[in-house]
């Protein structure tokens, strides 16, 4: 049995959190003896604080915080991720002027370049909102922005929105004050999590223009974390938790979306995304084309994606120093922990619900992480290499 069967989870209002709505509404919780209580939080920084502090037992947080943790990267904590959300479901926003002519599929921004041109003629310097600075979306816009030429500037010691050497400001903004912000023309748009994209969309503010799953595959938008104390105290608790948010995964990716107008509506409430049904839904459905909540192991933890997020921050200034490439894997595998999934997923194939082969546990992509600009993808074993190759960012070890 579960040590503790009374578990408080602090959330995000973003589609990731639909696996945990899911559980409790399905009561797959309810059959293995566990209570939820979903905390929305204020801010993702709000979620970290929260849990390191031990206010909560788990918390969906960006795959890059339990990291930075682990870096010494504000407060140093300990913390695990035997859980993903998927791949991330998330896009850069654009006006819809701006927004023509740019596909996912172009890195080269040519609207983007002359709407920044026009403001730097009248003195101005256009910014981009995302919801932190270490969410899976705003590291990924740093390189797609790259890649089109454009300097995403490097962070200065507070991490400022006034970062140096940019051409387009970077700046912290939570994520349902981005449509707004947008309409009254203070950030040129943003970079968030659904369902905002889509609601943005609905409401003929912008165009969602470049999903984050086009520069950089399958990269997680969210994870869940808890504390290693926490985990080493409640062990079962944890399997059993993991246990019905994999059914929870499957559940969402059964058919062809066959749940998802169920999901949809248990969403709405205020407490979880409080967003239109209908939009909802088409994020749901738009969801499915960048990988789901379980297929193709979306729930898995994997090093080889938080080494690519530990070189970017290391690319951007967030990490100072130049580490070797054993520094990266050595970081990873002590937050990654698809064993855990994995021993969660055994139970479920013992009851007959999955497959062996649904669950990897290796930690490593079966493929090269895809990188937009990099025909062979990111290489794990030598980010270094894909730091050295980068024409715009700090290179790798030794440093630059």
């Amino acid at each position: 049995r579960p040590e503790k069967d009374v578990l408080r989870i602090g959330v995000a209002k973003t589609l990731d959190m639909a696996p945990l709505a899911v559980a409790i509404d399905e009561r797959f919780l309810e059959e293995v003896d566990l209570q939820v209580i979903l905390e929305p939080q204020s801010s993702w920084k709000t979620a970290f604080d929260r849990l390191v502090t031990g206010d909560l037992d788990a918390a969906q947080l960006l795959p890059a915080q339990p990291l930075a943790a682990a870096a010494g990267l504000g407060p140093k904590a300990s913390l695990l991720v035997p859980f993903a959300f998927g791949p991330a479901r998330a896009s850069l926003v654009l006006p819809n002027d701006v927004a023509i002519g740019l596909t996912e599929a172009a890195a080269a921004a040519g609207p983007l370049h002359a709407a920044i041109d026009r403001a730097a003629a009248e003195g101005r310097r256009l910014s981009l909102g995302v919801a932190s600075r270490f969410a899976t979306e705003a590291l990924a816009l740093r390189h797609w922005l790259a890649e089109s030429g454009i300097h995403p500037g490097f962070h200065g010691p507070a991490g400022s929105a006034d970062d140096v050497d940019a051409e387009i400001a970077i700046s912290v903004l939570p994520p349902p004050q981005m449509p707004t912000t947008l309409v009254e023309g203070a950030i040129a748009g943003f970079a968030a999590a659904e369902p905002w994209p889509h609601i943005a969309r609905a409401k003929a503010i912008g165009r969602p223009v470049v999903a984050t799953s086009a520069i950089v595959g399958r990269v997680p938008g969210s994870v869940l974390a808890v504390a290693a104390p926490w985990a080493e105290a409640h062990p079962q608790t944890l399997t059993t938790l993991l246990v019905a948010l994999q059914r929870a995964a499957r559940w969402l990716d059964a058919g062809d979306g066959r749940n998802h107008p169920a999901a949809a509506r248990l969403l709405t409430a205020s407490d979880r995304l409080g967003a239109d049904e209908g939009v909802i839904a088409a994020a749901l459905a738009a969801s499915r084309e960048t990988g789901g909540f379980f297929e193709d192991f979306a729930s898995e933890p994997f090093l080889d994606d938080a080494v690519w997020a530990l070189a970017e921050m290391r690319r951007w200034g967030m990490i100072e120093t130049a580490p070797d490439d054993a520094w990266y894997a050595a970081l990873a595998a002590a937050v990654e922990r698809p064993d855990l999934h994995r021993a969660a997923g055994l139970r479920l194939v013992a009851e007959g619900r999955a497959e062996a082969g649904d669950f990897d546990g290796s930690g490593h992509r079966r493929a090269a992480l895809s990188l937009l600009g990099r025909p062979a993808g990111f290489d794990a074993a030598h980010p270094n290499a894909h730091l050295a190759a980068c024409a715009i960012g700090r290179g790798g070890a030794p440093g630059r």
